[in-house]
């Protein structure tokens, strides 16, 4: 692994502690593998136990409210997501990533009535692109929020997965969000994350904020 992959994972990881503690910290949790073959899943607010940073992160999303299968309302709506970045995909700013849903499908009955969501996937889209130009994983855990509470910045014209989900959010919510959450798109005092090539020495860079490493 690289000193420049390590650095970055560091940040990576004091940006999620940061959006944990943020105003939206009541609608997700998020967790982290140690690495070195731990199964244990640790709150990002715990500092890893070696300086190696985690590449393994669970996110509960917890949604006051969530529209289900046919339209149907549920309360108190509560799953989870992973995702891993090694090296290839933090390092690399033409990656792509995706989240796999915990236990492999949403239960019956809690699927996400939503034109990006089935009920063993979940249509990313563009969110991780994003993320890697400048914000960072925690930009991409804001995304996947987007996306289950049908925020109108990450919905989109066309059939998608669910034409009926589509058409429901479009009729019915009146391109509204299901909860009223203010994400926190730009933390305060972030450090910009971007990752290229300098054309001197054609070595990789990481630019955070105005720092090179």
């Amino acid at each position: 692994m690289s000193a420049l992959y390590e650095s970055r994972l560091r940040i990576e990881h004091g940006l999620m502690q940061r959006l944990q503690t943020s105003e939206v910290s009541q609608y997700l949790q998020i967790f982290y593998r140690e690495r070195g073959g731990c199964n244990e899943w640790k709150p990002v607010m715990q500092n890893p136990s070696s300086p190696l940073y985690p590449e393994q992160f669970k996110v509960v999303y917890r949604f006051p409210r969530m529209y289900v299968e046919n339209g149907k309302l549920v309360y108190n709506w509560k799953y989870a997501v992973t995702f891993a970045v090694n090296e290839q995909i933090l390092m690399n700013p033409h990656s792509t990533m995706g989240v796999t849903i915990e236990n492999g499908s949403f239960p019956a009955g809690m699927i996400p009535f939503n034109n990006h969501v089935t009920r063993s996937f979940i249509c990313c889209g563009s969110a991780w692109e994003l993320a890697q130009q400048g914000y960072g994983m925690y930009y991409f855990v804001i995304c996947v929020g987007c996306i289950l509470n049908m925020d109108p910045f990450i919905m989109a014209d066309g059939g998608h997965l669910n034409v009926q989900a589509l058409n429901f959010w479009k009729t019915q919510l009146h391109k509204r969000p299901i909860n009223n959450i203010k994400w926190p798109f730009d933390l305060k005092n972030r450090p910009a994350i971007k990752v290229g090539v300098a054309q001197a020495s054609q070595r990789p860079k990481i630019t955070i904020g105005k720092i090179n490493l």
